[in-house]
């Protein structure tokens, strides 16, 4: 087969592996979801089957034919009956690949001319952090990469930039390396010329991270010192060559004079993160807010900020002597906050201007709480997604006062004060926290959140001293009813997979995604909580039981029957059946593609997974990846 066509093959056995057609399906019809086929011939299946019409663009051949066939002594030509997606749409479909499918857009580069040219914003908006987030690679190799990398952006500088800098360390390279990184470069420079150059689509100005390994190894410094000096000649030259494209900007505080000459040219600039928080002083602290207010003055543009660079932990902290709400208050409109490594966050929750905040992200693992009868949630007006780190029982507790008194005001003691404010639209839910924290945002939130909650994710950061016999949560039942009708994914890690009743799926009529892992080797069996609840998910498309559950052939037959729509199936860790009762059960299933399981658990593996492959080849077994989760 030609490596062209091999490639393209491939290329689209990603996409459908990673449910992007799902997504893109779901964009277009307002969330309903159909299942749809991961197997060969995933395209033409979607296309035929489940893309809606408005999705399709007839191609040039069809038209063609049908300007032609209704004329006599025209040549008629055979229609192509194939469908088309049209490009923008494909472009949708992309855009949920760029954080972890890195690998797919690589393989799509190669497609052909449309996918390259779709592909390539999403590879090079970010490269260093591409490169630097992925966990799959040794950091002798990333390192490598980074350093390579790097070598393309400064070949591409203006020269008078490139002057600027120190010149590139090669003492280390053999006859045989230097004459490989010359054929690279040449490789490379004609890459860079196909896709308008290297520096065209950089959006995220974020290298600080470069300092500790690739600098040292590109320029041959020795010091400290002389890293951070180079670092801030980089930020310097990739500015001044393309700082009026800049989206992102990683903002150092020990360096916000260096950067006040940039705020003319960082005219589409919407982001800000603002890293060496340990080193903010009362002074570097007031040049940040000023240079905020600035920018916002000159072009009105910031909307969001992250308070700790992607080089930064959450252990580091930030320096307590400043108070960094100052910050965040210098937005003239802030819309997405990112707290990181700001402990003192939830003691100014109450100072913060949350009413026009989209997206908020509260999540590390010390905090303290805020102030007694603190109801921050209720003027959050615009949030759609929050990510929490759960510091008291009762954080949920004023919305879910504010539902009862709106819905259900019988349930509401005659006594108890209605508190005033709104119920935000939020359709993304993350929180963590201690066990009892988490139980109570748990069985609180997704009560008063019901009419708009679209992903609920919980995980709970500490084992109970106890094992849990019987599951607490009941989301208000019998006495509240509630339905969360547009619900598509519920992920619970940890302990509080166990607080979790089977019987609250019937609230979730449309849930496509279920993942439930607990640790431990304790059994998850618990009397009166059967697992063939997950049986009524009729639109289930991924389930994971990760952990000592219990499982039968009768439950694995209501799975075959019943969840018709299932493209993945992780069973890892559970018993009660083998891994050939699994594959016999479901080995004829239409969409299923992917089963988790212990290889090691399986005498004679090697020979279970040839029989298995031989029968069911469009089945992969083994245990999955964390990244095979992330759509």
């Amino acid at each position: 087969m030609p490596w062209r066509q091999q490639c393209r093959e491939n290329a689209i056995q990603d996409i459908a592996s990673v449910k992007t057609w799902v997504a893109c399906a779901t964009w277009r019809s307002g969330g309903k979801r159909g299942a749809v086929e991961c197997p060969a011939d995933r395209t033409n299946s979607f296309t035929r089957n489940f893309a809606p019409s408005a999705f399709i663009a007839p191609s040039p051949l069809n038209l063609y034919a049908q300007r032609t066939s209704g004329n006599s002594g025209d040549i008629i030509m055979a229609q192509n009956t194939k469908p088309e997606l049209v490009i923008e749409c494909l472009d949708i479909v992309l855009s949920f690949l760029q954080l972890n499918q890195v690998p797919t857009l690589i393989s799509l580069l190669r497609v052909n001319k449309t996918f390259f040219q779709l592909t390539v914003p999403y590879l090079y908006q970010s490269p260093f952090i591409i490169v630097q987030n992925q966990r799959t690679v040794a950091d002798r190799e990333k390192i490598d990469r980074l350093v390579f990398l790097l070598g393309l952006f400064l070949a591409e500088l203006d020269p008078k930039l490139r002057a600027e800098l120190p010149p590139c360390s090669d003492e280390d390279e053999d006859d045989e390396e230097k004459e490989n990184r010359i054929v690279a470069q040449g490789v490379t420079s004609s890459y860079a010329a196909q896709i308008g150059g290297y520096f065209y689509y950089y959006r995220k100005h974020d290298h600080s991270f470069l300092v500790d390994h690739a600098i040292p190894q590109l320029f041959g410094t020795l010091t400290k010192l002389e890293n951070q000096s180079i670092i801030a000649q980089l930020d310097s030259a990739f500015l001044h060559h393309c700082g009026n494209r800049v989206l992102s900007l990683c903002l150092p505080s020990t360096r916000v004079q260096q950067f006040r000459s940039f705020i003319p040219i960082l005219e589409r600039l919407k982001r800000l993160e603002i890293y060496q928080i340990r080193e903010i002083t009362e002074s570097s602290l007031e040049e940040l807010v000023e240079w905020i207010k600035e920018h916002d003055a000159v072009h009105g543009t910031l909307h969001e900020l992250q308070i700790g660079g992607s080089a930064e932990s959450e252990q580091e902290g930030n320096n307590n002597a400043v108070d960094l709400i100052q910050l965040p208050l210098a937005f003239k409109s802030l819309r997405v906050l990112d707290t990181r490594v700001w402990r003192q966050a939830w003691s100014k929750i109450d100072q913060l201007q949350v009413e026009s905040l989209v997206r908020l992200v509260m999540d590390y693992g010390e905090s303290e709480p805020p102030g007694e009868g603190s109801d921050f949630l209720l003027r959050c007006q615009s949030m759609e997604v929050l990510d929490l780190f759960i510091p008291a029982p009762d954080t949920f507790q004023g919305l879910l006062r504010l539902f009862k008194a709106r819905h259900y005001p019988f349930l509401l003691d005659s006594q108890e004060t209605i508190p005033q404010g709104v119920i935000p639209s939020i359709e993304r839910l993350y929180i963590s926290g201690p066990p009892q924290n988490l139980r109570n945002a748990l069985e609180q939130a997704p009560i008063a959140l019901c009419q708009t909650l679209r992903v609920l994710k919980a995980s709970s950061r500490d084992r109970h001293e106890e094992h849990i016999l019987e599951p607490s949560l009941t989301w208000g039942r019998p006495l509240i009813g509630i339905q969360m009708p547009f619900l598509q994914e519920i992920q619970l890690q940890g302990d509080i997979g166990l607080e979790f009743h089977f019987s609250l799926l019937r609230c979730c009529p449309n849930l496509t995604t279920l993942k439930i892992v607990v640790n431990g080797m304790e059994s998850c069996d618990q009397p009166g909580n059967p697992l063939e609840e997950i049986l009524t998910l009729k639109r289930l498309q991924i389930l994971q039981l990760f952990g000592r559950w219990y499982l039968t052939p009768s439950f694995l037959h209501g799975i075959a029957t019943q969840l018709t729509s299932l493209k993945m199936l992780d069973l890892a860790r559970c018993y009660g059946v083998t891994l050939d009762q699994v594959m016999e059960a479901v080995h004829s299933m239409e969409f299923l593609w992917r089963v988790g399981w212990d290889l090691e658990d399986v005498p004679d593996s090697e020979a279970a997974l040839a029989k298995w492959t031989a029968r069911a080849p469009k089945i992969r077994v083994g245990l999955v990846r964390w990244t095979e989760f992330m759509i």
